[in-house]
C-alpha cells in the first residue's frame, strides 16, 4: 500500500476505534470500492417492519442479503453462505443442549427483565450511537494536527463525548438495560431447550411475515440505527480530515517521513465495463504531486437482527452436535469457527456483522496535479466504475441500494463526490465453536 492510502487507512482506522485498537473479539472488514446507498433505496430503513409485498420489501430483503452474508475475515466480500439460513436450518435444527428447565420463579423473573429490555430498547440503542458517534468526533479532535485551535477543540469534544454518555445513562436507561440484559441472558442459559425453542418461534415469526413482491420470497429483515442516518434533518455525521503533512504521523509501517512529493499510488482506479467487479480486476493509477488533501463526512451505523437472532447461545460452550463426547467435543457437526485470530481464523461462520461505517460527501484536492484532465478522469468516462481509495466515485450501473452516479470536478485539481457509501463493517468475531463444556458430554 502507499504512502498516502497507509496514512489514510491508519488515521481512519484510529477514529473508529477510539485510538484503543479494535475492541476484542472484534474486527473491521473495509470494502474496497465501497458499497453506495441513496435515500430512496433505503427508504425501508425509516420503517419498522415487516415489509409486504412493496418496493420497500423488495429493497430490504436485498439489503439484508448483503448484510446477512457470512463473510470471511479479510476485505469484504459477501458470501453465499447466508446467516439466517445458518442459524435456523444449520444450529438451531441440530444443537444439542442440556434440559435444565426454569423454576416458576425464575421464568418470572426472566419475563419481568426481559419486559425492561422491550421497553428500554429503542432509547437505549440511539444514546449508545449518540456515544459512539462523540466519541468518534473525540478521536478526531485528538489525532488532529496540533495548531492555534487545537486544545480548545479538544476540550470541546470531551465536553460533548462526557455529554453524551451522560444522556446514555440516564435518558437511554443504560444501567437498567443492561443489568435487565445480563439476568435474562443468565436464566436463557439455564433454560437451555425453552431458549432454543423461543428462538424457532422467534425466527419462524419473522420470516414469515416479511415478503418480497417479486417471487413472494419470505426474508429475515434487519435494522438500522439511527435509521435516519441518510434523512435530511437526520444526525449528525463526524468529519474527517488529513492531508500530506499528517502522513508520517500514521505510518505503521514505514519510518519514512515525506514533506513533499509523494505517490498516491493505487489511490484512483477503474474499471472497464463488462469486467468483474472484484479489487483484483481495477486498473490503478499512479500519480505523483506535492500536495494531497482528503475530506468526507462519515457516521458509524448498528445493524440490529435482535427479532430473530440472538448469539447468546450460539457462542456459549452449553452446545454442541449429535454424537460429540468428551474425547470428540466437535465432532457430529460442521466447525463454525477455530476461534484464533484473524489471518488464522478458520471456519464456516467465522464472524457476525454489527456495524457498518458510511460515508459522503468526498473531496480529494491533488494540489497542482490537474486530475481532470488525467487518464484517471477520461478513463471512468468509458468505464463501467471508477473510484478513489476505498470509494466509487463513479457507477453506471443502478443496485438494490442505490441509482446509478457520477463524481464531478470543482476545479482541475479537486474531485468531489457525494455519493453515500459503505467503506467498512465491524465484525464480531466468533469464538471456538462448538467448544462445549466437557461436563456436559457423554463419555
Amino acid at each position: 500500500m502507499g504512502t498516502a492510502a497507509t496514512a489514510l487507512t491508519t488515521k481512519l482506522y484510529q477514529v473508529v476505534t477510539g485510538g484503543l485498537g479494535v475492541p476484542p473479539r472484534s474486527f473491521i472488514s473495509f470494502v474496497g470500492g465501497g458499497l453506495a446507498l441513496d435515500r430512496d433505496h433505503m427508504s425501508w430503513a425509516l420503517n419498522q417492519p415487516p415489509y409486504v409485498g412493496t418496493t420497500d420489501a423488495d429493497n430490504a430483503a436485498a439489503f439484508a442479503d448483503l448484510v446477512n452474508t457470512i463473510p470471511d475475515t479479510g476485505p469484504w466480500a459477501p458470501g453465499n453462505a447466508n446467516m439466517g439460513r445458518a442459524f435456523r436450518d444449520v444450529w438451531l435444527n441440530n444443537a444439542q443442549v442440556p434440559d435444565l428447565p426454569l423454576t416458576p420463579a425464575q421464568k418470572k423473573e426472566l419475563d419481568d427483565n426481559q419486559a425492561i429490555i422491550d421497553e428500554f430498547n429503542d432509547d437505549y440503542s440511539q444514546y449508545q450511537d449518540d456515544w459512539s458517534n462523540k466519541n468518534m468526533m473525540y478521536q478526531l479532535a485528538v489525532t488532529a494536527p496540533r495548531d492555534a485551535s487545537y486544545f480548545q477543540n479538544l476540550l470541546l469534544a470531551r465536553k460533548d463525548v462526557s455529554a453524551a454518555l451522560t444522556a446514555w445513562q440516564t435518558r437511554g436507561h443504560k444501567a437498567a438495560f443492561e443489568h435487565s440484559n445480563a439476568i435474562v441472558q443468565h436464566y436463557s442459559e439455564m433454560g437451555f431447550l425453552t431458549a432454543i425453542q423461543r428462538l424457532k418461534d422467534d425466527y419462524d415469526g419473522v420470516v414469515n411475515e416479511n415478503i418480497t413482491s417479486t417471487a413472494a420470497r419470505n426474508f429475515t429483515p434487519v435494522q438500522l440505527f439511527p435509521k435516519n442516518f441518510l434523512a435530511a434533518g437526520g444526525p449528525v455525521w463526524n468529519h474527517f480530515h488529513i492531508e500530506d503533512s499528517e502522513f508520517s504521523k500514521f505510518q505503521s509501517n514505514s519510518s519514512r517521513s515525506y514533506s513533499s512529493g509523494f505517490d498516491v499510488d493505487f489511490l484512483f482506479w477503474t474499471l472497464a465495463s463488462g469486467s468483474s467487479s472484484s479489487w483484483e480486476s481495477k486498473n490503478f493509477l499512479q500519480i505523483s504531486t506535492s500536495t494531497l488533501k482528503v475530506d468526507f463526512d462519515f457516521i458509524r451505523v448498528r445493524i440490529d437482527r435482535s427479532s430473530w437472532f440472538d448469539s447468546f447461545l450460539l457462542t456459549s460452550n452449553t452446545w454442541w452436535w449429535n454424537g460429540a463426547t468428551k474425547t470428540r467435543p466437535d465432532f457430529g457437526g460442521p466447525l463454525l469457527s477455530n476461534g484464533l485470530r484473524p489471518r488464522n481464523t478458520q471456519g464456516q461462520w467465522q464472524m457476525i456483522p454489527t456495524e457498518m461505517i458510511v460515508t459522503r460527501d468526498l473531496r480529494v484536492d491533488v494540489g497542482t496535479f490537474d486530475l481532470q484532465h488525467s487518464a484517471f478522469a477520461s478513463g471512468s468516462q468509458s468505464s463501467s466504475s471508477s473510484g478513489f481509495w476505498f470509494w466509487s466515485t463513479s457507477n453506471s450501473s443502478s443496485s438494490s441500494s442505490s441509482s446509478s452516479f457520477n463524481h464531478k470536478f470543482d476545479s482541475n485539481s479537486v474531485l468531489v463526490a457525494p455519493q453515500p457509501q459503505i467503506v467498512a463493517f465491524i465484525c464480531q468475531l466468533m469464538p471456538k465453536e462448538p467448544n462445549p463444556d466437557p461436563r456436559l458430554l457423554e463419555a
